[in-house]
């Protein structure tokens, strides 16, 4: 967040899950910051529908000692060579943000310059605080969410194939959603679109929790359908 290069704001991405990449997509991208970070989470999206069901069968077959270890081995092959190819900062290999040829001048990336802040000036807001409170929240929230869905509904009577099911009924509407939170992130302010997505999240998990116990089958598809789309 040092301005040594290129400061950016400290909003609604900072708790995003993967400080490390959303850190670096605003170095690299400033007029169509939402919509590539939107891009890049669709990965996590994607993930869950295709690994959750990959992985129960996994459980089923070998057992989840051997299925963590296969995970484990698919993780290095993975990000061995991203973290090669990862470049920090544009500006280090004389490129400028967006693909620009010259510094861009224009009102957008002036304005993201003027609200920006060091790491010292955002330690010493108090609107930091709340930020890091109320995402850290919203993210934990959904990742226990996510975490504990398949012993919730097993334990509820439903089969581990219905539960694995549950979470790419979540995964396909926030992959598909992704890129047009990104593209009114960019149009509009963040705020909010922030507000509104903790409040779909929260519906869904009243609704998921509902469901659950009254055992209604199209409540839990809904639910979980929009807490993908929050």
């Amino acid at each position: 967040m040092g301005r040594s290069e290129r400061p950016h704001p400290v909003d609604w991405r900072c708790p995003g899950g993967e400080p490390g990449r959303e850190r670096t997509l605003s170095k690299w991208f400033v007029s169509l910051r939402g919509r590539a970070i939107a891009i890049a989470a669709m990965g996590v999206s994607l993930a869950g529908v295709i690994l959750t069901p990959a992985v129960t069968v996994s459980i089923d077959l070998v057992g989840w000692r051997e299925t963590w270890r296969l995970l484990a081995l698919l993780t290095v092959v993975l990000i061995g060579p991203a973290a090669f190819l990862m470049r920090s900062s544009p500006e280090r290999h004389g490129l400028h943000p967006d693909g620009a040829r010259e510094v861009a001048t224009d009102s957008a990336i002036q304005a993201d310059y003027e609200r920006s802040m060091t790491r010292g000036e955002a330690l010493r807001t108090p609107t930091f605080y709340w930020l890091v409170t109320a995402f850290g929240l919203f993210v934990i929230t959904i990742q226990v969410m996510l975490l504990q869905t398949i012993p919730m509904l097993t334990d509820a009577g439903y089969a581990r194939t219905t539960a694995a099911a549950m979470i790419a009924v979540t995964s396909v509407p926030a992959l598909l959603s992704k890129p047009v939170w990104g593209w009114l992130i960019d149009e509009l302010k963040p705020a909010p679109l922030a507000s509104l997505s903790s409040a779909l999240t929260a519906l869904s998990l009243f609704i998921i929790v509902w469901g659950t116990g009254a055992h209604h089958l199209p409540g839990l598809y809904a639910g979980f359908f929009l807490l993908g789309i929050g």
